[in-house]
């Protein structure tokens, strides 16, 4: 459970860092939005904000949708032969799905494209394109 926290806390801490990296720019298209968005984490307790998500998250969707989903996929650039290293930086990713109880929820699924990319489709699957599975570091 400390562990679960010091996860969390952590990836407060980067959240606030984007943010705090971003507040320049918008601050020059609007002062609204960037006011809108530091009160957004600044008016919870940093221990409620994973709570905060929780109550803002969509529900997943069904088990029936993500096979609609997943039969609407096209069959090729679908990439099932991975290494070693690129199937434990896999499990890695389901690692944190786990952590935040969306294991479930989403297909990861790799997929042949020439570009660096991850997406998430219609709710249900996790796109990740063999280039974006190389930058990511190596899974311990």
């Amino acid at each position: 459970m400390a562990s679960q926290s010091r996860v969390c806390g952590r990836g407060v801490v980067w959240l606030v860092a984007i943010l705090l990296t971003a507040c320049p720019a918008v601050a020059t298209q609007s002062g609204s939005v960037l006011e809108t968005a530091l009160y957004f984490f600044t008016r919870h307790e940093a221990a409620g904000i994973v709570e905060r998500f929780d109550s803002v998250r969509p529900p997943p969707v069904s088990p029936a949708e993500r096979q609609g989903v997943l039969a609407t996929l096209p069959p090729d650039g679908d990439v099932r032969e991975l290494n070693t290293a690129e199937r434990k930086k896999l499990a890695a990713a389901r690692r944190v799905l786990q952590l935040h109880g969306r294991e479930s929820v989403y297909v990861v699924k790799v997929i042949d494209a020439p570009q660096a990319a991850v997406a998430l489709h219609a709710r249900a699957v996790v796109l990740v394109s063999k280039p974006a599975l190389g930058l990511l570091g190596e899974a311990v």
